[in-house]
């Protein structure tokens, strides 16, 4: 019979030692792809759910914190929402999704400033599409020429990404430069799978239950033998939606979708 040398039989000992999948950690996991599920579907209370078993089942899970705070965010709980991206930069402050969310849930509340630390932290960590998010913020907080700066420079990551060409336009508009506005939403027509991009943004965040009725200062009924269209952006989960007009004032009206839950939709208008 061959002997087995010494370095062979450490390698087997060792494969043979080596311990099974945690029971725990595959039974999370399980429970963290049903909740991005039911997430896309707009069902957030059932996805928030599966993602308190998933980080029941594995408290170092950092990417169920990060969703489970975003299903929070749709459920405008900006509280949990911003205590669950807290608890996965304290896991793993190297975690750039997580800067990012955290930014954004500022965003949403209007702070301007804490949004725009966030996006820092995610851009110095390697995220480069940070910088349309902080585009955003920065066109909130009223500075046009830093918003621009930085849809520039998503766009230079990204050619393809109509988004940041929107708020490049939206930026040079409110810089007063209405000529390269207009070029800047021309250029978002090369944009990739938004439908909308050919479209002036309203600026309209409507929270939609099954019948939502606004105003809408910024819509210009349009002049004699000009042709006015009116399209949505919409989340997932919310329905299909019907548009009718009345002047300034819009009625959206939703059929489907999660009961209960408010979604924001985006107006978008377009004269030609």
């Amino acid at each position: 019979m061959r002997t087995l040398g010494p370095g062979i039989a450490l390698v087997l000992a060792a494969c043979v030692s080596l311990p099974p999948p945690s029971t725990d950690k595959v039974r999370a996991a399980a429970f963290y792809e049903s909740g991005i599920e039911l997430r896309k579907k707009g069902e957030h209370d059932s996805a928030i759910r599966d993602f308190d078993e998933a980080i029941r089942l594995d408290p170092g899970s950092i990417d169920a914190y990060i969703d489970r705070g975003q299903s929070w965010r749709d459920r405008r709980n900006y509280e949990a929402a911003l205590a669950d991206f807290d608890e996965a930069i304290r896991l793993d402050p190297s975690h750039a999704r997580a800067y990012v969310n955290r930014g954004y849930t500022w965003y949403r509340l209007g702070r301007y400033d804490q949004a725009i630390a966030e996006y820092d932290q995610a851009i110095h960590l390697g995220l480069r599409g940070a910088h349309y998010e902080r585009g955003n913020a920065w066109l909130g907080k009223g500075d046009p020429e830093r918003a621009r700066a930085d849809f520039s420079e998503a766009i230079r990551g990204d050619p393809r990404f109509a988004l940041a060409y929107i708020g490049r336009g939206k930026a040079w508009k409110e810089a007063g430069d209405h000529d390269r506005s207009i070029r800047s939403g021309d250029a978002s027509l090369r944009g990739e799978g938004h439908e909308s991009c050919a479209f002036a943004d309203l600026g309209v965040r409507a929270p939609l239950t099954d019948t939502t009725t606004i105003v809408v200062a910024q819509l210009t009924p349009p002049a004699p033998g000009q042709k006015q269209t009116l399209k949505l952006k919409k989340p997932s989960g919310s329905g299909t939606l019907t548009l009718s007009k009345d002047g300034k004032e819009l009625t959206l009206h939703r059929t489907g979708g999660a009961a209960g839950t408010d979604h924001d939709v985006m107006v978008f208008d377009r004269v030609e």
